[in-house]
């Protein structure tokens, strides 16, 4: 037997002769788990985890074993999908409490799959004397399969959380690979109500996509139905030699998850594995052929996908994304802002929305920079254009000096405004012409997300640029990095409303009009939130009352929290408002321009 043939999983001794909370005999661990007090989340979670923790320590037959387990399975997946909600859709740095509770869901599951190991390895170990009543493969086959699951399900959890996989969880499943193969039962169908019934290779393979996803690009609702996805797509994948075709290729000796063969240039050790996906990926790019045809989410194997993770699947599944441009080691600080409103606000000059969108009613307002919607008549004719100079390259070079001017738009408006929406200095820990890498802040409370809109500031500029939040990790309560992706040097805030064929009004939303990128040949977009926009609609921007419809056209960004739509002009279309025929004139010298 070569060294790659030695299964290494290691498990706890067992020194306890009973469990304190119930007799390991007959049905009265059924009757224990029926008495928990299931409507008191903290009370039930408590004596799961002590139960559980307790029976790990206590000798037992296998067979034995695996009947407790399989009775306490449904309450502890109940007690931690209640736990979940304290610390999803929270701040990338989880305060004391929800940090705690994340930590105890990772332990329950963590002692569930290390009770299902011990089933595993004792069955193996013991052969053909431990049962009277089953196969010893049928045996370790479904504990394989129900430990791979529940460090999978760990797993999931650091990705939502941002953090790295806990050391040993990648050497775990790798093992159980190991084992399950040679027992030869990888192709024996487990049962699981649970997540979603499949064989012990599926459920190895359901571990391997999430841990090739790019995790730490999606955002956490990508991961809600996720387990169901990958288990009905595990049976477009193949595991095979390393000398075989895959895009990943997997060393089943480590601890690490697979990576892109493309990184290895020398031949890869006769040991490790190659993990095909090319059937996946021609399904994958079918349902986002059709996703974008019917203009919203599809349904894969009768649970929901989004067009955003369906297009960053298939961006990531279908060939090793390379670097475009080098990083540089970099020191300074960036002013930053999360979100689309938020950088909507601060692009503004932190105009309010309302003095935005309506030309009546502007009073006082007050603003610390040079706000390029607020010049004079007489201010904007020795300009090219009122609407040209977002795009100055040297708006934040200018030595004039730049006077507060005051007004105000209903009685406290602008000042609610100011209190909603914050910046925040970051630190930049290196940087390319694409983009940069930013230390968070320990003390940041905003809720980051993969995909999102920010806005940004250098130091020695008065211009909020856009980005978008690529990658997040998640090292330590101290240590949170976001990978950043410049979409533009500049933008122009406006006001948008959607064109309706029937019934009243639409309400006027947030939008941010970018520039051409002549060096990409990309035209003018529109930034928008990502509902309720879509390719085809007409819609009608507003930028201090003066109005322009327009057609929205396809849609140029795959994945995020927003869309990115090209758009044109719809001639001879006018408002209400258009009785002053300058306006067109007006409208005529932004396109040119932008």
């Amino acid at each position: 037997m070569s060294t790659q043939d030695i299964i290494k999983i290691k498990v706890p001794h067992q020194e306890l002769e009973s469990s304190s909370f119930f007799d390991c005999e007959g049905d009265a661990v059924a009757k224990w788990v029926a008495a928990l007090p299931m409507a008191n989340l903290g009370q039930t979670t408590r004596q799961l985890y002590q139960a559980l923790a307790e029976l790990n320590q206590v000798r037992m037959l296998p067979s034995k074993r695996m009947t407790l387990l399989e009775k306490l399975r449904a309450p502890i997946y109940y007690v931690t999908k209640g736990l979940a909600k304290h610390y999803l859709n929270q701040a990338i740095v989880l305060a004391e409490q929800p940090r705690k509770v994340a930590k105890l869901a990772h332990t329950l599951h963590l002692q569930l799959a290390t009770g299902y190991t011990i089933v595993a390895t004792h069955t193996a170990a013991l052969g053909n004397k431990h049962s009277e009543q089953s196969k010893p493969t049928d045996i370790i086959a479904t504990a394989l399969h129900r430990a791979i699951t529940d460090h999978c399900l760990n797993m999931q959890r650091h990705y939502q959380l941002y953090q790295p996989v806990k050391k040993g969880i990648w050497h775990h499943l790798h093992q159980f690979y190991n084992l399950a193969s040679q027992h030869n039962i990888l192709a024996t169908k487990i049962n699981d109500t649970e997540l979603g019934t499949c064989t012990v290779e599926e459920s190895y393979m359901r571990a391997l996509l999430m841990g090739c996803s790019k995790p730490n690009q999606l955002r956490q609702e990508d991961f809600k139905n996720i387990f169901q996805l990958l288990t009905a797509w595990t049976k477009l994948c193949q595991l095979n030699p390393a000398t075989s075709d895959g895009l990943f290729v997997i060393d089943p000796t480590g601890d690490k998850s697979p990576v892109y063969r493309e990184l290895y240039e020398s031949e890869l050790p006769l040991h490790w594995i190659s993990f095909n996906i090319r059937k996946l990926v021609d399904h994958l790019k079918q349902l986002h052929k059709n996703a974008n045809h019917a203009k919203l989410n599809v349904k894969d194997k009768a649970h929901p996908i989004s067009q955003d993770l369906l297009g960053h699947l298939v961006l990531t599944w279908e060939s090793m994304g390379k670097r475009t441009f080098i990083r540089l080691n970099s020191e300074g600080n960036l002013g930053l802002c999360i979100g689309l409103s938020a950088t909507h606000h601060f692009v503004s000059g932190e105009l309010s929305f309302e003095a935005l969108v309506e030309e009546h009613g502007v009073q006082t307002f007050t603003m610390q920079h040079e706000n390029p919607f607020l010049k004079t008549q007489s201010q904007q004719l020795r300009q090219k254009d009122v609407w040209d100079s977002p795009y100055e390259a040297n708006i934040g070079q200018t030595s004039v000096a730049i006077e507060s001017v005051e007004f105000r738009i209903r009685e406290g408006g602008d000042s609610l405004e100011k209190n909603k929406y914050h910046s925040c200095g970051v630190q930049i820990v290196n940087s390319s012409t694409h983009g940069y890498c930013v230390e968070w802040p320990e003390d940041g409370k905003a809720h980051i997300k993969t995909g999102e809109i920010v806005g940004l500031k250098e130091s020695h500029s008065h211009n909020w640029s856009v980005a978008v939040i690529r990658w997040v990790s998640h090292e330590s309560s101290q240590h949170t990095q976001l990978g950043l992706e410049l979409i533009s040097p500049s933008a122009a805030p406006y006001g948008a409303r959607i064109i309706h064929k029937t019934g009243g009004s639409a309400e006027y939303m947030r939008v941010l009009i970018l520039p051409e990128v002549p060096a990409t040949q990309q035209a003018v977009t529109l930034l928008t939130p990502r509902v309720p926009f879509h390719s085809g609609q007409k819609v009608i921007l507003n930028q201090r009352a003066k109005e322009v419809q327009i057609q929205l056209g396809d849609k140029v960004n795959e994945i995020g929290a927003y869309n990115q739509f090209e758009f044109h002009r719809l001639t001879g279309a006018h408002t209400p408002d258009s009785d002053d025929h300058n306006q067109t004139d007006d409208f005529d010298s932004l396109w040119g321009n932008l």
